[in-house]
């Protein structure tokens, strides 16, 4: 199969070292990833603010992939021909269909905000909050229907592709399935422990 990873910016990611992908696939990272450097082969966003903010630092770690908006003005990007109007993450996986690869994992996709404790609503899950272009950690979590709709698309209509979306097993809130995605028969989910036991598995294609 072809392989590729997908690293949203979930916090269910945060103790995962996304430089050990590299060596087995081809991978894609989003938004604000690019600030810590990582081993990507591409970089997509869809956000306005955000992906000028890329560009004014002139990143060229990857290739950079947007929609074709007038308001993100640099031209050094790739500029999908259709704006689809998507999330971020749903549209790095549909960079991956389009790139054809046949088996992706998802790493950092949580559908689900994140318990503060003493705070009675879910509140934003996102690795950059309380940083530029992102909210802060006291707003309450991004509602999970938009990327719900828009992953069953990439999902239903490639019945051949095999999507595994990595999860952590000790937060209920990351193992967190939208209805909509649940009875998804080439969507499964796995545990980080289950990823390293693949990954020990595959053999290095660079």
């Amino acid at each position: 199969m072809k392989r590729c990873f997908v690293i949203a910016n979930g916090e269910s990611r945060r103790d995962f070292d996304v430089n050990r992908l590299y060596p087995y696939g081809t991978v894609i990272g989003i938004n604000a990833i690019y600030r810590d450097n990582p081993k990507l082969d591409y970089l997509v966003g869809v956000d306005i603010n955000m992906m000028n903010e890329v560009g004014n630092t002139f990143y060229k770690g990857a290739e950079v992939w947007t929609y074709p908006r007038n308001q993100i003005k640099h031209q050094y990007f790739r500029r999908f021909k259709q704006d689809k109007g998507w999330s971020s993450g749903p549209t790095a996986v549909w960079l991956a269909l389009q790139k054809q690869y046949t088996e992706i994992y998802i790493l950092g996709m949580d559908f689900c905000g994140i318990n503060l404790g003493s705070k009675p609503k879910l509140r934003l899950n996102n690795m950059y909050k309380n940083s530029p272009n992102y909210r802060d950690s006291k707003r309450e979590a991004t509602f999970h229907g938009n990327w719900e709709n828009q992953m069953r698309q990439n999902i239903t209509k490639n019945p051949n592709v095999k999507f595994v979306r990595v999860c952590r097993k000790d937060v209920a809130e990351f193992r967190f399935v939208p209805k909509k995605l649940r009875e998804l028969t080439n969507l499964s989910m796995i545990f980080y422990e289950d990823f390293d036991v693949l990954m020990k598995a595959w053999p290095e294609i660079r």
